[in-house]
């Protein structure tokens, strides 16, 4: 059996009942902005009052809320040994942590960048030839880290933690919600991509996700500077914000396939070109496309 109600966060039609929730298991979905999920706590939280959530954790789950906005949900650890690559090479000739930092050059960082990102090496057997990015919260707490192995040959390339991506903004310390935030794949691109930048780890932004959750709320203007092989998805994120009321803008990479293999003044000069997205340009687009194809 299913409830149809307002939508609390549909700009197309806010005044109809175009979110159905079914009363068995709490899935939800709005037909109009296409808001969906399968926790109907959530969407209580990130929308309604917080006597509203009360009501429903006593009510409807019988619990008592002992969730504060800022807990830590997971506990995240770098390997014990954990060392910043800077510290590490100048007490240490150890092969592997030279070559690490040798590569960190090659693409371009410098030893501000290294010392700002906190970019770290271990012993361990699973870190041994990779560089270690941290990720903190707004408080200044771990909350993720990313690896990325030196060597073309190794596969995957990239060992994350064990956290659920989508609880938590990486790097969010540095963040200011006031200004334009930069969204970008991953954590290479985010180095090179200058201030305000947030990657995604992937090139998708859930709506249960923490991420969306903040701009959804805070509503900064978003620029979207994804690899070029992502336009698809990228558009499936301009869609999702710009139906939640953000300025969305497409970041052009030009002759470039990612931004991590970019200079800074190189993705300046891009971002400089960004172009504002709406639905009428994506479905222009999207012709575009279609004519070109039927002509080849």
């Amino acid at each position: 059996m299913d409830a149809a109600v307002r939508c609390p966060g549909c700009q197309a039609a806010p005044t109809k009942r175009k979110l159905s929730i079914r009363l068995d298991n709490d899935f939800y979905h709005c037909w109009v902005c296409g808001i969906k999920g399968r926790n109907l706590l959530y969407l209580l939280k990130k929308f309604a009052r917080p006597e509203a959530v009360e009501i429903y954790l006593r009510e409807f789950l019988s619990v008592e809320s002992t969730h504060q906005e800022g807990d830590v949900v997971a506990n995240v650890f770098l390997p014990e040994d954990f060392s910043l690559i800077l510290n590490a090479t100048s007490c240490s000739s150890d092969p592997d942590f030279m070559a690490c930092l040798r590569y960190l050059r090659s693409r371009g960082l410098t030893d501000a960048d290294i010392w700002f990102f906190k970019v770290g090496v271990s012993n361990e057997f699973k870190f041994r030839r990779k560089v270690i990015l941290p990720s903190f919260d707004v408080d200044g707490n771990l909350n993720f880290w990313v690896s990325r192995a030196i060597d073309d040959h190794v596969v995957p390339k990239y060992l994350n933690c064990h956290i659920d991506r989508n609880s938590m903004i990486f790097n969010e310390i540095n963040i200011s919600w006031t200004k334009p935030v930069v969204l970008v794949e991953g954590p290479f691109d985010l180095i090179k991509a200058g201030d305000n930048v947030i990657p995604l780890l992937g090139s998708g932004l859930s709506y249960e996700s923490r991420l969306f959750s903040a701009i959804a709320k805070r509503q900064p203007d978003v620029y979207l500077a994804l690899d070029t092989d992502a336009s698809e998805k990228s558009d499936r994120i301009a869609r999702k914000l710009s139906s939640f009321g953000c300025n969305v803008f497409r970041v052009p990479l030009g002759s470039h396939s990612d931004v991590g293999e970019m200079s800074r003044d190189d993705f300046s000069r891009c971002l400089n070109e960004a172009v504002p997205w709406d639905m009428w340009s994506h479905v222009m687009d999207k012709i575009s496309d279609i004519g070109s194809r039927s002509i080849l």
